[in-house]
């Protein structure tokens, strides 16, 4: 019996290991875009979309390369985590493109991108090739839209203060 229940026990443990793999960004430790087009499928709650852009990240990896954009995308990370983590769900949706979906303290969500903002200053004394972030922002509410619109919403807000940044 003892065998049967180890065996079921790492079958189990594989399951649980391979879903973990299968939503997850392997350098960024952020969900990944399969999780987010699963999880977006199914919101039933109002919710805060937000959408993020490295500004210029074409040119940090054409001027400083591969490996040190893959740096700016992990600390871009790290700082959504310690702001975001609490209230919603962090993905990374594209190369430098990422996305958060606040549900917790959504009246909140303005003083949450004032932190990252901050937080991304501080790292930015410490490395001044750090590039900054555009960060477009909107309210979703599943009985009155779809997600796919409300997405396209917030990607334009992002795109509109890259444009202001610049």
């Amino acid at each position: 019996f003892m065998w049967q229940d180890i065996s079921m026990g790492m079958a189990l443990f594989y399951i649980y290991y391979c879903s973990i793999i299968m939503h997850n960004n392997p350098l960024t430790g952020l969900l990944n875009r399969r999780s987010f087009a699963l999880r977006t499928k199914y919101i039933k709650k109002p919710a805060v979309i937000l959408f993020f852009d490295i500004n210029k990240f074409k040119e940090i990896n054409d001027t400083y390369g591969h490996n040190y954009g893959d740096k700016c995308l992990v600390t871009v990370a790290e700082v959504l985590k310690k702001v975001y983590v609490g209230y919603g769900y962090c993905y990374r949706i594209g190369g430098d493109e990422f996305c958060v979906i606040v549900f917790k303290n959504r009246d909140k969500v303005d003083e949450m991108n004032a932190r990252f903002t901050q937080l991304l200053d501080e790292k930015r004394k410490l490395d001044e090739k750090l590039p900054t972030v555009a960060i477009g922002k909107t309210y979703f509410d599943p009985k009155k839209e779809r997600f796919s619109s409300a997405l396209a919403k917030a990607d334009k807000a992002m795109y509109d203060a890259k444009q202001q940044s610049e």
